[in-house]
């Protein structure tokens, strides 16, 4: 999560258990979202995956997720009116 309201890599490549960590140096709080409520053209994930949401995560703050189920994660940032930050990682089989 960048000061330029992205997500930096876009992508993310991990193998299965792998897990990924979120780090925002933008100057507010930002998610890590993945509920088809929040948008549902933006947001998708494997049959069988769970749902999340991070939470606020406060600037200079991470956030940790494992993924255990192959396939690919499409997550957004909930916190910016107007901005869609959107992200994806793709679980590769071990």
């Amino acid at each position: 999560m960048t000061a330029s309201n992205e997500f930096d890599p876009q992508e993310t490549r991990i193998r299965a258990g792998d897990v990924v960590e979120w780090r925002n140096t933008s100057r507010g709080a930002q998610t890590v979202t993945l509920l088809r409520a929040a948008a549902p053209m933006l947001v998708a994930l494997p049959t069988g995956a769970l749902k999340f949401d991070s939470g606020r995560i406060a600037s200079g703050a991470t956030y940790r997720r494992q993924f255990t189920i192959v396939g690919r994660y499409q997550y957004l940032s909930t916190t910016n009116a107007g901005v869609t930050m959107a992200g994806v990682v793709l679980v590769l089989d071990r």
